[in-house]
């Protein structure tokens, strides 16, 4: 490569890190990619797109480079131990592969926690739940309960069916998987594991799941919202993956949103709203699930931060936005 056209490549590098530009590097493989990623490429990491049936997974974690998607990446895998733990642990160590954070009741409740608060909270905070349709997953004590709350957050997801086992009526609105031979190891009628090409079925499942998932609760919240804005004769102007403004001709006002537990980068979005001079500091989620020392927790942060928390089911009634 001539010198002068490393000088520019390495200028544009060095812009792009200073504005915070993302660059995510695609290789076919990535044992290759320090042979084959021009020079200064290579200190990004890189993403494998082997197969083009993972261009879902890439495509979400351009979204979330760019704030258009939320970054956490949380599944929330239902199932019962007895019959399919060794299933769920499979997928928690493919989804982890996979830059997401997994949560399973087994493991990830710390002794001594309230049990039913910290798990609804978990599902309410998820992506997608992968509930896992084995034959023991209706005797589960708190299964039924899950799906129920999960269809009251918003949060969908994909539902793998072992052989011989009905869809769960309950979680109609989890998009199937059917085990077969193809996609699942069994001895004796049982299902012991899932195979490369089933785990990969979940995976892709999911990634392509993701962003219509979250433009879908992001409606769900904004529909409030556009009704509170017509008792005032304001027009809504979404921005999703980021926040709404309502406005008339005189006044603008800017409502981040959040999608589950808000995290301390959504309090900075609305405080620097706010910062910036726009009517702002104002915060859109919903606290369905939210544990009360999680609550507590936000009150004391949105406190010192002077920022407003909104609740799309109380849209209606807000009283706090002139």
């Amino acid at each position: 490569m001539p010198q002068r056209h490393e000088h520019q490549r390495d200028r544009c590098n060095a812009a792009a890190k200073k504005r915070s530009v993302p660059i995510i590097p695609v290789v076919a493989d990535l044992r290759t990619f320090t042979t084959v990623a021009p020079q200064g490429v290579t200190e990004f990491n890189g993403f494998e797109l082997s197969d083009p049936a993972d261009i879902g997974e890439l495509a979400g974690l351009v979204l979330e480079s760019l704030g258009l998607q939320r970054s956490k990446r949380k599944i929330f895998i239902s199932y019962a131990r007895m019959d399919s733990s060794a299933v769920a642990h499979q997928l928690r160590e493919a989804f982890t592969a996979r830059w997401y954070s997994v949560f399973m009741d087994t493991i990830s409740i710390r002794p001594g926690a309230v049990f039913q608060e910290e798990l609804l909270q978990e599902l309410a905070d998820s992506d997608a739940v992968v509930l896992l349709n084995s034959p023991n997953v209706k005797h589960r004590p708190y299964v039924q309960r899950e799906i129920a709350f999960a269809d009251q957050a918003g949060v969908s997801g994909i539902q793998v069916v072992w052989p011989r086992v009905q869809r769960m009526r309950e979680g109609a609105f989890f998009m199937p998987l059917m085990l077969n031979t193809k996609n699942a190891i069994a001895q004796n009628g049982v299902v012991t594991a899932l195979t490369p090409t089933g785990i990969k079925q979940v995976l892709r499942r999911v990634a392509d799941m993701r962003t219509a998932m979250q433009r879908h609760r992001e409606k769900e919240m904004l529909s409030p919202v556009r009704a509170y804005a017509q008792t005032k004769g304001w027009k809504v102007v979404p921005y999703l993956g980021r926040h709404i403004e309502l406005h008339d001709d005189v006044t603008r006002i800017r409502i981040d949103m959040a999608l589950g537990v808000p995290t301390s980068r959504d309090l900075e979005r609305a405080f620097q709203a706010a910062s910036a001079g726009i009517r702002g500091g104002k915060l859109l989620y919903d606290p369905l699930g939210v544990t009360n020392s999680q609550a507590d927790h936000l009150n004391f942060l949105g406190s010192h931060l002077r920022l407003q928390y909104l609740d799309p089911k109380t849209a209606l009634q807000w009283t706090v936005i002139p």
